[in-house]
């Protein structure tokens, strides 16, 4: 998929074509959601500084949804009445640290929409967390919606500007046809540092479900083991890795560091493939996050998820 800076119409129709749904890091808006009111311009800050507290993510205004699944285009937007500049207008003076890195495409619409757009906004997980929405309240991204922060959550994303926060992540390494079943899905694994905080090391785990063996390069396999969801058990294959700094570089904020390639068996739509991850580093609070590998149409699709997930035991390190 192109970056969200290259996006056309296209784009948004290929979301609801494919049925994307929404998620921690994808959330889809009414036109109507953009007015020149004070209570749409607070439900934008809200919205955009949760995302920025949290993983990131991108805001689609123009999309009707229905159960959190895209169902189709909307009127869209007067861009002399809403442009691309008043959204960054209002963005800029309305959530308290200004957030970096913010892009806003504006996405002009054909046929009946004609002189009609939609809007894509694309927030980074900031490392200069957290940020005040115009309402005074820190918000965060949970179970598709902005939601207030707590007060210790809002100390533990401060500490982003001087403690690590170093994250796994997973991306398919080409498009993958799903003409077979099974068929086997070639993805790359990274790690990544979202703060200015340098880590000298890391240590990583993922476990992986697949109906066939898994094939995995570059880390050590620990066995097999459950996950404990809140529907219950689910039996993984785990794996471990040490990121020693005496060996490699640390791990520095804007750069991803290779893990290992990833071979996981994807049967059907009803039983996709997942990937649990956890990465602890010092100074550092646990960072855990879960990906589906999954079949939509005839093609292959990975997406991250908000399962709250554990292990049924404890990965035990040999030093």
């Amino acid at each position: 998929m192109r970056q969200p800076a290259e996006w056309i119409e296209d784009d948004l129709l290929g979301l609801i074509k494919d049925q994307v749904a929404e998620s921690l890091t994808l959330d889809y808006k009414a036109s109507a959601s953009l007015q020149r009111t004070d209570g749409k311009k607070a439900d934008l800050s809200k919205d955009v500084s949760a995302f920025a507290n949290s993983a990131g993510g991108l805001l689609v205004y123009g999309i009707k949804e229905n159960g959190h699944i895209p169902t189709e285009l909307d009127e869209g937007l007067n861009p002399d009445e809403i442009s691309k500049e008043w959204l960054e207008q209002v963005i800029n003076s309305r959530i308290s640290r200004r957030i970096d890195g913010i892009q806003i495409q504006q996405i002009y619409l054909t046929g009946t929409r004609t002189g009609r757009v939609a809007y894509i906004v694309a927030v980074p997980a900031s490392a200069r967390a957290p940020h005040m929405a115009s309402d005074h309240r820190f918000y965060k991204r949970f179970n598709f919606e902005s939601v207030p922060m707590e007060e210790y959550e809002v100390r533990d994303v401060s500490r982003r500007l001087v403690a690590p926060d170093v994250r796994f992540g997973a991306a398919l390494l080409n498009e993958v046809r799903a003409d077979a079943t099974p068929i086997v899905a070639q993805l790359d694994s990274y790690v990544e540092n979202l703060s200015p905080s340098s880590a000298s090391f890391a240590l990583i785990t993922f476990h992986l479900t697949a109906r066939n063996f898994p094939t995995v390069g570059g880390m050590e396999k620990v066995g097999e083991t459950m996950i404990v969801l809140s529907e219950g058990l689910l039996p993984v294959h785990s794996f471990k890795l040490e990121w020693r700094g005496s060996a490699r570089l640390p791990l520095m904020q804007g750069a991803r560091y290779h893990v290992a390639q990833l071979g996981l068996s994807v049967a059907d739509v009803v039983g996709p493939a997942q990937i649990f991850w956890e990465v602890l580093a010092p100074g550092a609070e646990p960072n855990r996050g879960s990906y589906l590998v999954l079949r939509q149409n005839d093609f292959l699709s990975i997406a991250p998820t908000s399962d709250e997930w554990k292990l049924s035991q404890a990965i035990h390190w040999h030093i």
